[in-house]
């Protein structure tokens, strides 16, 4: 897949020479994206005019492992379709890794600026905002690296158990309230998503899930924090996963 030239240089094993040291929100073991999530994404850049994935930048982008081998359907369902429009994708993050163009954290004057480079006309951003200390300021920034007429692809998980990234702030936005973190930008598509269930998990590895909860319902003093998450995923087990999705255009 090809990359933007107007990154930066490449190094001698052809990848940007883009780094930006930082301690803020890892994504090398990153938030699961749903098969369900990735195909209404899909659905939703096929609808785009080839124009509007000219130069895309995907915030968060996680390890190319990940993306291709421990949720495959990330790749399959998003990027082999961006690659076959011929689309330059950036794949950026806060941390290096195999698969990662561009390190830079956009909470900083330097990585912002370093993001902007890039000139995206559609901006990917995929359950990272549950995951940042202030998703407004978060949001606010993300909306700069776009100009008129550029997209923003937000997902955030609208229904789904605490989990760390390394924090989770529990931002579980409606449809009306992630749109409204976005000042200046039009809806073109936006929904939430089911997406499965904490059954499909527990029929995967009932033994070793069923003791786990078990061992843990009637001692929370062994912790407080673990004991409440493990209790609450049980809910999950007859109510929905859900995701909120929007596909923006900039005014």
């Amino acid at each position: 897949m090809r990359r933007s030239p107007r990154c930066g240089q490449r190094d001698a094993g052809g990848r940007l020479d883009l780094k930006l040291q930082t301690t803020r929100l890892s994504r090398n073991s990153p938030t699961r994206v749903f098969p369900q999530e990735a195909e209404w994404i899909e659905g939703a850049l096929a609808a785009l005019p080839a124009e509007a994935l000219d130069i895309v930048l995907d915030i968060g982008s996680a390890n190319r492992e990940f993306r291709t081998v421990i949720q495959p359907w990330i790749q399959r369902s998003i990027f082999d379709p961006l690659s076959a429009r011929s689309a330059s994708v950036v794949f950026s993050d806060v941390e290096d890794a195999p698969g990662i163009d561009l390190v830079a954290d956009l909470m900083t004057a330097d990585g912002l600026a370093r993001l902007r480079s890039v000139h995206a006309r559609l901006v990917l951003c995929c359950n990272v905002l549950e995951h940042v200390p202030d998703a407004t300021a978060f949001a606010a920034r993300l909306g700069t690296l776009v100009a008129t007429g550029g997209r923003l692809l937000v997902t955030v998980p609208h229904r789904y158990p605490h989990h760390n990234d390394p924090i989770d702030t529990m931002f579980r936005p409606n449809v009306a309230e992630l749109v409204a973190l976005f000042d200046g930008f039009d809806v073109e598509r936006a929904e939430i998503l089911d997406t499965g269930s904490y059954r499909q998990e527990f029929a995967r590895r009932p033994v070793v899930l069923l003791m786990r909860h078990l061992f843990r319902l009637p001692v929370p003093f062994l912790g407080w924090r673990q004991w409440k998450r493990s209790v609450s995923k049980l809910k999950y087990l007859v109510r929905p996963y859900q995701v909120t999705c929007a596909c923006l255009v900039k005014r």
